[in-house]
Order: structure tokens, then sequence, then C-alpha cells
């Protein structure tokens, strides 16, 4: 038997020997326009990186079948969700501790194994980072954005031979995230004039979206009924400093006549001493806030919230921080607002790695709701001889939220496509079997799609559900000490997560089980949902978007809330 001496040698030979090259021709995925390099990495800065090892066919197959199985509602094993060592059972890899005692062996500062042992987490000086990887590293920073800054390699990377085998690529070393900005608006010159609009909120300025006007438009009750009482839970994320402040929530509460609340759970997220105005300060907060405002106000502010935060945006780093969680403090419900094209993600082999994790938290019973962002149907890249899919929302293991406006400006009724609300179809993905009728129906029997050549008529559409975003009439917040208007399907994500919430509290009240993953209850009760019939999602596009119809569609999915017709599908 080797001893441990001489295993640890021939461990360090390995890591100078020849590797194997992981993710080819992957280096430069930083999109050119918006990342800059700086300089050459120096050798103590640090790099974080995700090590994403191996499953085979057969545990992808069963977590797939497994997850399926216990999201739909007309399968007997609906609702019959895995605990948290049901996963790891499923998913641990047995070589787990061959990559930890090679990250250690090298060099690494700090090695996380995954609580289901199939990620591990370093991070690595950037001179342990090169030797261990060989590569090199650089610092970039975004163009929009001089605070964000990280390490990348600038050339191919690898691994030893006798790691290669046992792990899938290593993340957070090539791919290159994208940079949420607040879309900010004024809304409106004048007062709506109608006479249906709800004026809850003192100060927010005409025709903006409050409380009040999307408790109206989604038949919201007033209260959850709780009673200062709940058995769910609920959570966003946030990445990039993006911070909050307690005194802005509280003017929101204030002026929109809502009682006081705050996040209850904030999960390593910081604290603004003082906001500023967004177009004006440094500290950003009009992502968050946005956020942790409408999911307390829709959801009525009994049920207790997470604010989730990562310094960088990785889908890998945040999977793994959920999934790490407990089942007693998980949260049930999530919205994400962030994403990217996936064209500009670094390969297949990653998008599947981001599915799996998603799997892998919604067998255990939680929901997953993801933006699917403001630039229509031709995405962060812009232009070209094909429209834009995004990512994550275009993966068949979440709930895209699409963006709409009121189909009558400052007059609550029905609703039209917002033209910068992200939709269309995966270029990776094919068609899930729970969206397939509604997709297939779309496609054959709607007039006005956009030219074939641009998108493709096999993949998965999105998104699944779509709710007020516009610039239309803006969503008022409190930010910067003052009340101000953001649009976006940032603010659709948590408004129509917020609804799914309280959904899920009245099934826990009563003893029910929470809803998973959301699509096979979305498509199997669709009728349950404001359809939407007008507009379309093809801002700045020479051949339009995809048109907004009866049932299902491209750009608003199957629409929009209506929580006293949902609630009674439970």
């Amino acid at each position: 038997m080797m001893t441990r001496t001489l295993l640890l040698i021939a461990i360090v030979a390995a890591t100078v020997s020849a590797g194997v090259v992981l993710e080819p021709g992957t280096s430069r995925q930083e999109g050119t326009k918006n990342w800059q390099r700086v300089r050459k990495s120096k050798s103590n800065e640090i790099v974080n990186v995700m090590i994403m090892m191996k499953h085979t066919p057969s545990q992808l197959e069963e977590l797939e079948t497994a997850f399926f199985a216990v999201s739909d509602p007309k399968n007997e094993k609906y609702g019959e969700h895995f605990n948290q060592a049901d996963v790891t059972e499923l998913m641990a890899h047995p070589k787990v501790d061959d990559v930890v005692a090679w990250l250690q062996s090298g060099g690494a500062k700090r090695v996380d194994v995954g609580v289901h042992r199939d990620i591990v987490e370093a991070d690595l000086p950037v001179e342990v980072a090169e030797k261990m990887l060989s590569t090199k590293f650089h610092l970039f920073q975004h163009s929009l954005r001089e605070d964000i800054q990280l390490h990348r390699a600038v050339s191919d990377y690898s691994v030893p031979e006798h790691i290669a085998p046992l792990i899938k690529f290593v993340g957070n070393v090539v791919r290159f995230p994208a940079v949420r900005s607040p879309i900010l608006s004024s809304g409106p010159s004048s007062a709506p004039s109608n006479g249906n609009w709800v004026e809850d909120c003192k100060s927010c300025g005409n025709g903006k979206v409050t409380p009040g006007v999307i408790a109206k438009r989604y038949s919201l009750p007033a209260s959850t009924g709780l009673g200062g009482t709940a058995n769910g839970s609920f959570a966003v994320a946030e990445f990039q400093g993006q911070a909050w402040d307690q005194k802005d929530v509280e003017k929101f509460s204030s002026s929109c006549n809502l009682k006081n609340f705050t996040v209850t759970h904030p999960v390593n997220a910081p604290q603004s001493k003082g906001c500023q105005i967004p177009i004006i300060g440094t500290q950003l907060c009009g992502e968050a806030l946005l956020d942790i405002e409408y999911a307390l106000a829709v959801s009525g502010g009994d049920i207790p919230l997470s604010d989730i935060y990562l310094a960088q945006f990785s889908l890998l780093n945040w999977a793994k921080q959920v999934s790490d969680m407990s089942d007693k403090d998980v949260p049930l419900i999530h919205s994400v607002s962030y994403g990217n094209d996936e064209a500009q993600q670094t390969g297949v082999p990653y998008m599947e790695s981001v599915n799996t994790e998603f799997q892998k938290l919604g067998v255990r019973g939680i929901s997953i709701l993801f933006a699917s962002g403001d630039q229509g149907v031709l995405g962060r890249e812009g232009g070209g001889a094909r429209f834009h899919p995004d990512f994550p929302a275009g993966s068949p293991y979440v709930t895209a939220v699409g963006g709409t406006d009121f189909a009558t400006a400052s007059e609550i009724g029905d609703e039209k496509a917002w033209v910068d609300g992200g939709g269309g179809f995966s270029d990776t993905f094919p068609i899930p079997s729970y969206q397939q009728e509604a997709v297939e129906g779309y496609i054959k029997n709607t007039k006005g799609l956009p030219p074939q050549s641009y998108w493709n008529n096999t993949g998965r559409g999105y998104p699944d559900i779509s709710a007020l975003a516009g610039t239309q009439n803006p969503y008022c917040i409190g930010v910067g000490s003052i009340l101000m208007g953001i649009a976006g399907t940032s603010a659709a994500c948590p408004t129509a997560a917020a609804v799914f919430a309280r959904l899920n509290e009245v099934r826990l009240a009563s003893g029910g089980k929470p809803m998973g993953f959301l699509n096979p209850w979305i498509y199997q009760n669709a009728d349950a949902f404001n359809d939407v019939t007008q507009g379309n999602n093809g801002a700045g596009g020479a051949h339009g978007g995809f048109p907004a119809v009866k049932n299902w569609d491209a750009s608003t999915g199957v629409g929009t809330p209506n929580y006293a017709a949902m609630v009674k599908k439970l």
C-alpha cells in the first residue's frame, strides 16, 4: 500500500506534469466590449475556483426523473421531495477527496467541499492557480463599473491527467459575468386621469407602479392572513456590490402605508450606511432595494425574507451556497434577476452543470425564478444574424419571468408585452415535455413570427410567465432617501416570485407540501393567469420580436399572475 508521503509526492509530481486541457478555446469569453484587461494578476492575489465533479449518466438520469416526478401534479410522486441527505446520497462523487488532496498539496488557501460532495470550492493564490492550471491570470475591470474587477485566465487551462477524468471543468477561470444596472425611468409626465389608478404611496410621482397597483391588477388580498406567522420562506439574490439599507426600506414602507418590514435573514448581504441615488452615487443599492421592497410588499411582509449575497456573479457559487443550507433553513422560493446570453457562456458543459444544480434544488421542493432579461430578442450581444436567447432564463429547469406594460398607460387593466422583455427559444436545450403542446401550438398557429433563420423552432421557449416591468409605468422604489422609478424584468421577477411565496403559504398552512419546481403546475393551470395578447418583444430588431397572442407566447409566457384564480387551483 502506498504511504501517505509517497501519495503526496505522486500528487505533487502530477501537478507539474503535462495536463489535460479543459474547455479549450474559451479563455477569451469577456465579450471584448464590456471587460478591459487592467494588468497581470499579482502572485498573492486570490482566485476563487469552483471544481465541478463529473456525474455518471445514471446519476443524471435518476436526478432528472425524480425532479420531474416530484414536480408534476399529475404524477403520483408529486410533492415527495428529497431532503438534502437524499441528494447527497445520489450525487456524491466517490473520489472527491482526491481533488481535495490535489488542491491542498498545490497550496490552496481554502478548500470547501459542497454538502452534496460533487463541488469543490477553493481559494488559490494566483501563483498557485497558474501552476496548478497551467495558465496565466490577468485582472479585468468592467467598463461601466470600476468597482467590479476579477481575475481570469488569458490562455487555455489544464489539469493533471489523474484529475481530468474526475472533473467536468473548473468554474470562475474563463467565464465573464454580465453586470446589471437598474433601468431608471421617470414615468408619465401627467397623473393618471381614468380614475382606476391606485395612489397608495405618497410622493411616488405620476403613474408609478406601487404595491397597491400590483395588488389590484393581480387580485392580491391585502393580507396573507398569517397573523404574523409563516411556514414558508422567500429569498432574493444579489451580486456585485448590490447593498441595501434599512432606512430606505422604512421610507418605502411608510410612504406606501405598509407596516415596517425588513430582511429577516441577510446572508452575507452588505448593509449600506447610506445608499445614494443611482444616477449620482457610488453606493449601488437600486437593484437590491427593488428586489427587497417588492418581495416584502407583494408577499405581505409576513414571510421571512433572505437576501443571499455574493460579491461575484457566479451561478455555481450561488447554487452551492443555497444547496449547502439545511432543509430547515433553505428558503423555498428564490428570485434571481441576473443572467447572460447563451452564446456568452463558456460552453454547453457549463450550462449543463448549472442545470444539474437547478435540479438538485428543485428536487428538494425549492422554486427558482429568473428574470428573462431587458434587451428583447437581441439579448445582451445586440444585433446579428441570430437572436440571442438568455441563460439561465432559457434553462428548462427554472421558471423564467418576462415583462409587460399596461395596454393603456396608467390604466390598470389588460397588459401588453414590454418591447424590451427577454423571450424566445433556446439554441441549446430542446422543448421540455411540460410546455411542448403550448410551444408547438404557438409556432404552428401564430402569424407574424420573425424569420425562421433568426431562432430555433425546436428550442425550449421562454418566458414561462410575466409581470409588469416596462418603463411606461415604472416601479416606485425607495433609494437614496427619495422615491424614484425603476423598470425591468428585475422588477417583474421578485413580484411574480412573491405571488408564488403566498401560494406556498396557503399550501403549507393546510399541511401541504411546497410547490417546488413551478413549470408543470403553471402550464397545467395556464387559465389561472391573465393572458396577454398585445405587443411584442422586438425592441431594436429589424425583424421585430415574438408577438403576444392568446395562450402561451415567447414574449409573455402564459401571462401574468391572477392570485384569486391561482389559489383555487392549489
